[in-house]
């Protein structure tokens, strides 16, 4: 955005992912700038249900497909350095529900 005396501004929101990232500024005439950053900080801040069970099952049935989890980043974008431990538990339980397989897993890539 120019400011009428030559200078521009812009805002740069840097992406999800951690690493170098880069901007072109061109102008007709002018060698182009390249600007660089540097994203750090790919840590997970959120845990999002990427496939959700289906509204209704008949009693005594799986939940199938299996239910996904990734850990996302403060921008929503998937935080792939998160390796940490994700735990699954049942909350309300009206009948005698359980769970199968292993309740607590260290996520790989963020999944």
């Amino acid at each position: 955005m120019g400011d009428g005396q030559g200078r521009a501004s812009f805002t740069w929101t840097l992406g999800g992912a951690a690493g170098v990232q880069t901007v072109t500024v061109t102008s007709p005439g002018v060698t182009p700038l390249v600007v660089s950053a540097t994203a750090s900080g790919n840590g997970a801040t959120q845990l999002v249900v990427t496939q959700q069970p289906g509204a209704t099952y008949a009693a005594g049935a799986s939940i199938t497909p299996a239910i996904t989890i990734e850990a996302h980043n403060a921008v929503n974008a998937l935080s792939t350095a998160f390796t940490g431990s994700v735990s699954i538990a049942i909350g309300a339980n009206p009948g005698t529900s359980t769970l199968s397989g292993t309740a607590t897993v260290n996520a790989v890539a963020g999944v």
